[in-house]
């Protein structure tokens, strides 16, 4: 993992991580207990090959996915949806903004800025 930076705010906490702008490790109060919603994977921090995209890697909550895309034509699709199946697929399916490490460019205790260069 590259970056990360931690939020804290009056009801929880997290760690956005540079990879995918993942929000990781995330936990909220809520009526007065912590309460974390996000899996975690269990290789998180022990991957590294850049073969495996971003948020696989750093697989840990919430990331951005922009523009998303579609897997592989389904067969048998209903005839309605035809005409949304005649683009090849994205690759990755879920956009370089799920893949690539972002800049953080600023973070303060309550709120974090990231910013993502589509060349």
């Amino acid at each position: 993992m590259g970056t990360s930076h931690r939020l804290r705010w009056s009801h929880g906490e997290a760690t956005i991580l540079d990879t995918a702008a993942m929000v990781a490790d995330a936990t909220f109060t809520v009526g007065g207990k912590p309460f974390k919603p996000f899996a975690r994977a269990p290789w998180l921090g022990t991957v590294d090959d850049p073969s495996i995209v971003g948020h696989l890697r750093v697989l840990a909550g919430d990331f951005v996915g922009l523009p998303f895309g579609a897997g592989r034509p389904i067969p048998n699709a209903p005839t309605e949806w035809a005409r949304l199946m005649t683009h090849t697929p994205l690759h990755p399916i879920h956009g370089p903004a799920a893949d690539r490490d972002w800049t953080i460019v600023t973070g303060v205790e309550d709120n974090v800025m990231l910013s993502l260069r589509y060349d």
